[in-house]
């Protein structure tokens, strides 16, 4: 939408949801949506009511940073979010390839626990593959 130079217009903004990638406007890329919310921001008058002029590729630019500093904190948050376990899956408990600095590897008392039997290692691998796929 282009406006004329000295066209005068209102904006009346109504707040929005905090954006997420899991909101309605799925199909319209973060970046876009983010233009978007500072445009229509950037027009509303100020408190001493005047409007600010602001440079339409500068909000373009500091949109799509905006945009990729969101995925990537998203991205951190979801990484986090995995589960931590596994590091026996491949390994087990005993042997060359187990973690050395393990309680589970150093002591023989602590794998005679129950976390210890070959029945847990079984069980404890099904969950981080299930864990892992969902």
């Amino acid at each position: 939408m282009r406006i004329a130079p000295g066209v005068k217009f209102t904006v009346n903004f109504i707040p929005a949801a905090p954006m997420s990638s899991s909101s309605a406007n799925q199909g319209t890329p973060l970046s876009e949506r983010i233009y978007v919310e500072l445009v229509a921001r950037a027009i509303l008058p100020g408190a001493d009511g005047t409007t600010p002029k602001l440079n339409p590729a500068h909000l373009a630019k500091l949109s799509i940073k905006l945009a990729e500093a969101f995925r990537a904190e998203e991205k951190s948050l979801s990484d986090a979010a995995k589960p931590d376990t596994g590091k026996y899956d491949v390994s087990g408990t005993t042997g060359p390839d187990a973690p050395p600095l393990a309680r589970i590897t150093k002591y023989e008392s602590t794998r005679k626990q129950r976390w210890g039997r070959p029945e847990a290692l079984t069980a404890a691998r099904t969950y981080n593959a299930l864990a892992r796929e969902h």
